[in-house]
């Protein structure tokens, strides 16, 4: 992310982000971020922090790499859980998606997923 971050700075569609060791980057992040391990999965060892207050990580032996951190952007909530949508493109087109959603703001290794297809208009399964 931060790699992505520094070759399209301003792009609508990223968050701010930074490697953890470098603080002119994590300036720009600013005081509310997530702190998320270079290498991990399924929510492992990532922080939110919101000024003084965090949300601990689930501690699952990540972050000897080190670490990024990225603007937090919160998740909406409804009836208590946090939905994640995963979106996959190739070249210019929209192949698949997913969702995912959590009981909590950090998406697990438990989370639901529901897979999706987006098929060619026209396209006839049979």
């Amino acid at each position: 992310m931060p790699l992505l971050w520094k070759a399209h700075r301003g792009h609508p569609n990223l968050l701010p982000a930074s490697f953890d060791d470098d603080d002119h980057g994590k300036a720009l992040v600013g005081p509310r971020h997530v702190r998320k391990p270079i290498f991990s999965r399924e929510g492992w060892d990532i922080e939110l922090v919101d000024g003084a207050n965090r949300t601990p990580a689930m501690e699952g032996g990540y972050g000897s790499e080190g670490y990024i951190v990225q603007r937090l952007a919160e998740l909406p909530q409804w009836e208590g859980q946090y939905p994640v949508i995963g979106a996959w493109i190739v070249g210019d087109e929209a192949v698949a998606m997913s969702v995912r959603e959590d009981s909590g703001p950090i998406t697990c290794d438990l989370a639901r997923f529901v897979p999706h297809v987006i098929l060619p208009e026209g396209f006839d399964p049979r």
